[in-house]
């Protein structure tokens, strides 16, 4: 790990970081440097502050697992990033459609806008793209 020290290092401190040995700091610059940034809920809906720029697919419920983003885009058509489909969010204004091969037996499963949702039906886990609606009404 490389680091860049700024202002005046007293030469033991200095010698101390190149051996690869921890320095204390002050409790202010300490907590400043090394808080954790605040709790989240592990996984809910969207709500204040959420990225609203993508639409989210995970390979494990409740948001948990590998990831594939879509750009929320109106009108726009994306193949499917994951082969299996447990959870999404949907951070669109837009409704999202996940599509489906005709050979599935059923048509596409729409997405609200701003939700997060499970896929528990295996018949829908596994999506072959997602198409970002036009409508920002919720799903009928």
């Amino acid at each position: 790990m490389r680091m860049l020290l700024r202002g005046p290092v007293l030469p033991a401190a200095a010698a101390a970081l190149a051996a690869g040995l921890s320095l204390a700091l002050p409790a202010a610059a300490a907590t400043a440097a090394t808080a954790p940034p605040a709790a989240t809920a592990a996984w809910s809906p969207v709500g204040a502050g959420a990225d609203t720029s993508h639409f989210i697919e995970y390979a494990g419920s409740n948001g948990t697992g590998s990831a594939a983003e879509t750009l929320c885009v109106a009108g726009r058509t994306a193949p499917g990033g994951l082969s299996t489909v447990k959870s999404v969010t949907n951070n669109c204004e837009y409704r999202v459609y996940l599509q489906y091969p005709p050979s599935a037996g059923h048509g596409p499963d729409c997405i609200n806008p701003h939700t997060s949702r499970n896929i528990a039906d295996a018949a829908y886990q596994h999506p072959d793209g997602a198409r970002i609606g036009t409508s920002t009404a919720p799903c009928s």
